[in-house]
């Protein structure tokens, strides 16, 4: 897994290369300048929400040829409303909002409480829409 053979869980195998880019100093850990998070693998709960988006998206797929397929709703999909709008269920939040709360005190105030945007989707009639 990621090139890994002895690492069987992919929340073990992203602390491991969490701490690889990681610089320890003492009991706080630094980042690297050039850190870029993405590259890490994703934890459990976010691979089964993206592993669940493209099994939907799959069924989608497979049911091209129906002339009126039976699509579920997205929501339980991998998917989630907010604000009337259909968005990505990334997951649980990355940080316990304790820690985030801790680095937003350590780096001042130009972190925005929405560390990502979401990525809003429209999919015509696969929801209740006002068009």
């Amino acid at each position: 897994m990621y090139g890994s053979n002895k690492i069987k869980s992919v929340d073990s195998l992203r602390f491991s290369k969490a701490k690889e880019k990681f610089s320890s100093k003492g009991s706080l850990i630094s980042a690297n300048e050039n850190t870029d998070l993405s590259l890490l693998p994703p934890c459990l709960n976010s691979l089964n929400l993206h592993v669940t988006r493209a099994n939907y998206q799959a069924m989608i797929w497979k049911r091209a040829t129906e002339s009126h397929p039976y699509v579920p709703a997205p929501v339980h999909n991998g998917w989630k409303f907010e604000n009337d709008s259909l968005v990505i269920d990334w997951g649980e939040e990355m940080f316990p909002r304790e820690i985030t709360d801790v680095l937003e005190d350590n780096l001042g105030s130009d972190i925005d409480d929405d560390m990502e945007d979401d990525l809003y989707v429209d999919i015509p009639g696969s929801y209740d829409s006002d068009e």
